[in-house]
């Protein structure tokens, strides 16, 4: 949990032999709808206040509202440590409530640890309310934990029937947390307005002490008892990164940034760098609440002194390491960057039956805009959604090799898929599948790799009951301004085409299941009439099957006939089973975006493995009804081996062969069968016999393309 850090508090005569106490930070979103009570809630809590808190600025007062983040804090004797002088501090940021400051809301979310949310005790769930429970629940991962606080509950409380609408208050608000994050959380009645029934005279208001036993209850337990654990959490060497809200002179002193440090450590003198200013200064002060400090550590807030900057120039953004004692620091300008991104929904009104309603801003369109947010910066970006089919057949999402990968085209963000059953799709509902996104900023971003990055329509207008959070996710890959770096994804459609089975070759029986199967066939009309398929030798096809069936695929091998009739012959490497004359074989290919060659990709079809064969030679049914009339015994035939020889060879692939039929045969009655050339030492050439040649029972056989023999090679014909 970021934020969950210790921090050494300065001691003027520490002993060798005793620890130094220390303090551990949790930030704490104060997030709600606007005149909820966040701000006076805030102020009942907090005993340490910075130069941003408490609705400082002169427009909050004249407005009586908050309109930025504001910054202050509590320390607590610390629960569990064993040194006694520790304390647990609790960083409240009190984020803005109106709908028109979303964007302020969402540059405070993402340095939070654990959620305060404040509902107002007669209407709970409002639209921003609403927008602040998704915003915490989904988008920003480094929340794991929080409080609900009903506020305001001396209105409620002073009517007759107070206690009742209270209970029914926190039977709803349990319906709506359900399916969240913070379901098991705590539900707090509180007021700024009413004394703790416990100690009237005290001072302390009514539910303040719960409200902060429930924060405390939140801390993972490793982080309360073992300072180690907590120092494990800080990784050696990440890159310093601190997120800037105010920037202030002091006359006399320097320019003062204040903000929250996001990643690694920065200490007392050494340098950091302001990228939006392109200057490093030195660091000549460090302060936690007006206290002074050696350094600031991940999830700490800090004030930064510095001299020599402009405090006109600059007002938020990022503070880092320099370039060039960093070069990983991620603080470059980008114009664009790839996020495994997950849509945001909303956890609507329940139902009858107890369930939750759920809904977001609806369709998300490829090359749809939207407003995105990286730290305290928003720009408009253009997005593009892919990766959903991939990262659902079982693509690891930290996978991503956009060298390498290719993705199929998808128009929108996809909410479910078709060929899930209802039951399957139901958990998208509130956890829509995971899937990329490539995001083409309009201006240069400011963007580290990691860092959270947040879409939202932010133009629609109050009465759009939808909410305003698209999607988020974290940022993988830049698209460089400066060093040419471009983010190219490969997007790809799936096509496919149809032919027809003319005939099948030589069937024959499969080793390894003893099936019969064509290792061969003619086929025709994959593409328009008078194509040469001899420079589509190689195109891979499959057997038309149904879903769940084995995959027959083989490849173009030659033509066949002429080239006007459009025939060709395919191998079956694994053979076919299902293949037959008037069947289907499809091509199935890819086309990708911005190919110029307009090529037919088959780069994922995949031609099964040899399977062993063995020629059908044993005994077959054969027979009939004999001529007296009368049944007689079925007589079994077997099958008849021809053998002859080539004779000559002449153009087009076509050689004559003696010695297959006698001379009173007919040899137009063999016509389209398929029989095997073999030389000695030479490997297996197939061939059609195509006519007869002469008077002495020679015939003509079209040998397959590619097909090589020679005069004398020896010819086998099988006849069943």
């Amino acid at each position: 949990m970021s934020g969950i850090l210790p921090t050494p508090i300065p001691s003027p005569s520490p002993t060798p032999h005793t620890p130094n106490p220390t303090i551990t930070n949790i930030n704490v979103g104060i997030l709600g709808h606007v005149d909820s009570g966040k701000t006076t809630l805030s102020a009942s809590l907090a005993s340490l206040v910075s130069t941003a808190s408490m609705d400082k600025s002169t427009e909050s007062k004249s407005r009586g509202m908050t309109l930025d983040l504001g910054f202050s804090g509590l320390q607590l004797p610390h629960p569990s440590s064993p040194i006694p002088t520790s304390k647990l501090q609790f960083t409240f940021v009190d984020c803005p409530g109106h709908a028109s400051l979303l964007k302020t809301i969402i540059g405070g979310s993402q340095i939070i640890d654990v959620l305060l949310l404040i509902l107002d005790p007669f209407k709970l769930f409002q639209p921003q309310t609403l927008e602040c429970l998704a915003l915490a629940d989904q988008v920003c991962g480094n929340i794991k934990g929080g409080v609900i606080a009903i506020n305001k509950v001396d209105l409620l409380l002073s009517r007759d029937d107070g206690k009742t609408a209270l209970e029914a208050a926190i039977v709803n608000i349990r319906k709506r947390l359900k399916n969240t994050k913070f379901k098991n959380s705590a539900i707090v009645p509180v007021s700024s307005m009413l004394p703790c029934p416990l100690n009237p005279s005290g001072g302390e208001k009514y539910g303040i002490k719960n409200l902060l036993d429930g924060l405390t209850s939140t801390i993972p337990f490793d982080a309360l008892t073992n300072v180690d654990v907590l120092r494990k959490k800080r990784t050696p060497g990440h890159p310093f990164h601190f997120s800037i809200d105010h920037c202030f002179q002091i006359k006399g002193s320097g320019t003062v940034l204040t903000g929250t440090c996001l990643s690694g450590t920065l200490n007392l003198n050494e340098s950091i760098s302001l990228p939006e200013l392109r200057i490093t200064k030195k660091v000549k002060g460090i302060q936690k609440f007006h206290v002074a400090s050696t350094s600031v550590s991940q999830g700490e807030r800090a004030a930064i002194c510095l001299t020599g900057v402009d405090s006109g120039k600059f007002e938020r953004g990022w503070a880092c390491w320099p370039p060039e004692e960093d070069s990983k620091s991620g603080m470059v300008r980008v114009k664009g960057v790839v996020v495994d991104v997950r849509k945001v929904v909303v956890a609507g009104s329940s139902t009858s039956s107890g369930a939750v309603t759920w809904s977001g801003v609806g369709v998300m369109k490829s090359g749809g805009t939207y407003h995105v947010s990286v730290g305290h910066e928003t720009v408009i970006g253009k997005v593009y959604f892919f990766g959903a089919h991939e990262l659902r057949a079982g693509k690891a999402i930290n996978s991503l090799d956009l060298d390498n990968d290719a993705f199929l085209v998808q128009d929108t963000y996809v909410d479910e898929f078709e060929d899930e059953s209802e039951s399957e799709n139901e958990k998208y509902s509130h956890s829509p599948p995971p899937q990329y996104a490539h995001i083409a900023f309009n201006q240069p971003l400011f963007t580290p790799v990691n860092s959270t990055l947040i879409g939202s329509r932010l133009d629609l207008t109050d009465t759009d009951v939808r909410c305003r959070l698209a999607f988020c996710g974290r940022v993988m890959s830049h698209e460089l301004v400066r060093k040419g770096k471009q983010i190219k994804v490969a997007h790809f459609t799936n096509k496919s085409k149809e032919c027809e089975i003319e005939k099948l070759g030589e069937l024959m029986l499969r080793t390894h299941d003893r099936q019969t199967a064509a290792f061969d066939l003619i086929a025709k009309s994959l593409f328009g009439t008078g194509t040469n398929m001899a420079q589509f030798v190689g195109i891979k096809l499959r057997v038309e099957g149904e879903v769940g069936e084995v995959e027959e695929i083989g490849y173009v091998s030659g033509t066949f006939g002429k080239v006007e009739e459009n025939m060709f012959r395919v191998v079956f490497p694994g053979g076919s089973v299902r293949a037959k004359a008037g069947g289907e074989l499809i091509m199935d290919f890819r086309k990708f975006r911005g190919d110029k060659s307009n090529g037919m990709n088959q780069d994922e079809v995949k031609v099964g493995e040899e399977a062993g064969r063995s020629r059908i030679v044993a005994e077959g049914e054969g027979g009939g009804v004999g001529a007296g009339g009368g049944d007689k015994k079925k007589k079994k035939a077997k099958a008849v081996v021809r053998t002859g020889g080539v004779e000559k060879i002449k153009d087009d692939g076509v050689v004559v062969v003696e010695r297959l039929f006698k001379q009173c045969e007919n040899v137009k009655d063999y016509v389209g069968l398929m029989l095997v050339v073999k030389g000695e030492g030479k490997v297996e050439v197939r061939g059609e016999i195509v006519a007869g040649f002469g008077k002495a029972g020679k015939c003509k056989v079209k040998m397959e393309e590619g097909g090589v023999c020679a005069v004398g090679d020896k010819v086998i014909l099988v006849l069943e």
